[in-house]
């Protein structure tokens, strides 16, 4: 790969300041440019590309959410979070707003995943639903129903 060492494909222990100790870590998500942590008191640390342009070098805590984070995906340009409660926020340069589709109301929630500029959201029974465009101009998924409020 162009401008990659070959050091930088070996395995090795990294010390990421500002972090929460180690033990007390939920879960870790890498994906594009950023990178979060959850720990186990619902803190979200989070570092790398900011959805406004500007990069994060180390990790800051973001207390965005009164009720336990249990899903966070980053798309390219937002990012997905999915709650204990079943609500889903979107967060993005615009800020942090909370997804206002009837149909995800009547549905339980549980996981989310945010593409480039597309996001889908699988419930309870296996349903997946989608809202966005890719360069097909869709989810590269087949519309069975119409469209969502």
């Amino acid at each position: 790969m162009d401008g990659v060492n070959e050091d930088d494909h070996n395995l090795h222990q990294v010390l990421i300041p500002g972090l929460p100790d180690l033990d007390s870590i939920d879960f870790l998500i890498v994906k594009f440019n950023s990178n979060a942590i959850l720990d186990d008191e619902n803190n979200l640390y989070y570092w790398g590309d900011e959805f406004d342009g500007y990069r994060i070098r180390v990790p800051e805590k973001k207390n965005w959410f009164s009720k336990r984070l249990v899903d966070l995906s980053f798309g390219f340009r937002h990012a997905l979070a999915l709650l204990e409660d079943g609500s889903v926020y979107v967060i993005s340069a615009n800020g942090l707003d909370r997804l206002r589709y009837t149909i995800l109301d009547n549905v339980k929630v549980v996981k989310v995943e945010a593409g480039a500029r597309h996001s889908l959201f699988l419930d309870s029974r296996g349903v997946v639903y989608g809202f966005g465009l890719t360069k097909l101009k869709n989810h590269n998924t087949e519309r069975i129903q119409g469209p969502v409020e």
